[in-house]
């Protein structure tokens, strides 16, 4: 920037500002000051007793103008922390502002090389910074930028000072007019060619709030190539050669944006016979349901050298449709690549994933001798918004997922009845997984004698032996009892459970551990405390079942603590 406006002063309101890269690295110092601070037993009254570091993480959640409004002028400590140069600062300026950026310079005094990031949301101010400011060398830290600017007011050399930002990763660019879509101009060209000759650049997005229905047709020197972004976020629409050119001067690239299917089709077929890595995941946009068979062509045409492939894709949620995917899915194309697949059903919109990558969605330890490699059909039954299942849909649903050979199963507050469940459960002969989050004792007492019966049949006849549930003591039992052939069991922790409830559960299943699941080797508890105390506490709930210490391991990673034992 130039003298004058070297000091900024921002109005901020509601802006996450953990999205940008950290203020500073005090996080790992100011948990070990807390920790001293519980064992000692210090009871922090008043603001100017907390350590500089727990300062500073306050002032992370603050924006720049009221740090210090606040603490400028507070005492010569908090002036200090500060305007200290290791306390870097994120401007964020949006339409809602009260101050415009000409006046920042009168309130607040920023160094250049203190800003981290600079995000201008709104396109006047950033027409106002343009004729007033400039990026320079001196900005030693900024890292990310963001500007919305409208393309009458911007030409795109101004830009050009970003070649001098040493450290800058990120820039984001929303324009918005036509100007974009002058080809006399070139404008977008011109943008594009300057973000490619960004030395240090990682990510860059560029997108058009445009008011026609035209193309942007982009056409780069083809000597420019840049050989940092590694992330392209294009928002608008273009042409396939434009797409083409952009990428063509982009070798290091990783991820690029979503098109609908048809262009994304053009788009394989004249770069798929270089692809290695397939990786499609989210919702291609304003696209009808794309099915199985409509991938499988794609596959098979135009991506000879596919070797790893990570693809989702979404349906309508329909009896029909949901037996159209089953059935392409059971396709010999699918079952020979031997690839993980998932189908996800909510009420409303349903997904399937295509995975050569190992599935983890049940969170197992890879330690554990019990735990498969092995590929893998995953069934997901969900209803995260609520909505409601109807149950004639269900009650046809059900046959048509017995088609399918699922391995695992995970019912995510799915609100199907038990009845159905256990139906389900009959159904899928191949199930070796079961994940649940929760069942009620109602639930529980209001099954008739004939689903008691269904249910006790079920118990002898399934082959689960991987079990995973959150901790609910009525979950617990009904698990127990349906799959007695379990040697795997998890139990993931919703709430700070105190020691007492843990310590139950664990002397519960250890006592049906004698009677009804005999083949349980492993327990693990996810839990969101774990520590010394209620490690000794399970290694004396061990001792008491008279299991000596060289027949059992107790052993904790992060938030896990795994018990295992040698079968009698």
């Amino acid at each position: 920037m130039s003298n004058e406006y070297s000091s900024l002063l921002i109005d901020q309101r509601s802006v996450n500002l953990k999205d940008a890269v950290s203020v500073s690295t005090v996080s790992s110092a100011s948990t070990n000051t807390s920790k001293e601070f519980r064992d000692k037993g210090i009871v922090i009254t008043q603001l100017e007793n907390l350590s500089n570091e727990i300062c500073y993480e306050v002032f992370d959640y603050l924006d720049e103008h009221a740090i210090y409004k606040a603490f400028d002028e507070l005492n010569a400590r908090f002036q200090k922390l500060i305007t200290t140069s290791s306390f870097l600062l994120k401007i964020y300026i949006d339409n809602e502002s009260h101050l415009k950026i000409e006046d920042c310079c009168k309130n607040l005094r920023i160094p250049n090389n203190r800003i981290l990031s600079f995000h201008l949301h709104d396109p006047v101010q950033a027409e106002s910074f343009f004729q007033n400011c400039t990026f320079d060398s001196t900005f030693t830290h900024l890292k990310s930028i963001l500007l919305h600017v409208i393309d009458d007011y911007f030409q795109a050399q101004q830009l050009k000072c970003l070649e001098s930002l040493p450290h800058l990763l990120s820039l984001t660019l929303v324009l918005y007019g036509d100007q974009c879509y002058n080809q006399e101009d070139m404008f977008i060209d011109d943008i594009y060619e300057i973000i490619f000759t960004l030395p240090y650049l990682e990510y860059s997005s560029l997108s058009v709030i445009k008011y026609n229905d035209q193309y942007l047709p982009t056409f780069v020197d083809k000597t420019i190539q840049s050989n940092s972004i590694t992330s392209l976020h294009m928002d608008y629409d273009c042409d396939i050669n434009s797409l083409l050119s952009v990428l063509s001067h982009t070798p290091q690239l990783h991820q690029e944006c979503s098109v609908k299917f048809d262009r994304f089709q053009k788009f394989v077929k004249d770069i798929g016979s270089q692809i290695k890595i397939f990786w499609i995941q989210g919702y291609l946009p304003d696209d009808d349901d794309i099915e199985p068979d409509q991938w499988r062509m794609l596959i098979e045409k135009d991506l000879p050298q596919l070797e790893k492939i990570l693809l989702r894709s979404s349906v309508t949620t329909d009896v029909s449709k949901i037996n159209s995917v089953i059935d392409q899915l059971n396709s010999s194309f699918w079952i020979d690549h031997q690839w993980n697949i998932r189908l996800e059903i909510e009420p409303d919109e349903s997904s399937y994933f295509v995975s050569s990558y190992i599935s983890t969605r049940f969170d197992f330890d890879q330690k554990i001798q019990t735990m498969s490699n092995s590929t893998s059909n995953e069934l997901l039954i969900s209803n995260v918004d609520d909505l409601p299942w109807q149950q004639p849909m269900i009650e046809q649903l059900i046959p048509i997922l017995s088609q399918m050979k699922f391995t695992r199963i995970y019912s995510c507050n799915s609100q199907l009845s038990l009845d159905n469940f256990i139906q389900l459960i009959n159904l899928l002969p191949c199930l070796d997984s079961l994940k649940m989050d929760v069942v009620s004792e109602e639930q529980c007492n209001s099954l008739s004698v004939e689903d008691k019966e269904k249910f006790l049949s079920v118990s002898m006849l399934n082959t689960i032996t991987k079990v995973v549930q959150k901790m609910n003591i009525e979950l617990t039992e009904f698990l127990i009892k349906l799959c007695p052939h379990m040697t795997y069991f998890q139990v993931d922790s919703i709430k700070d459970d105190d020691d007492d409830d843990i310590e139950e559960l664990v002397q519960f299943i250890l006592l049906k551990r004698k009677t009804d699941i005999p083949h349980l080797q492993s327990l693990c508890l996810n839990l969101r405390n774990v520590n010394d105390e209620l490690i000794t506490i399970l290694r004396n709930i061990m001792d008491s079942e008279k299991i000596t210490a060289s027949d059992y391991l107790i052993k904790s990673s992060g938030t896990f603590i795994i018990l295992q034992w040698k079968l009698q």
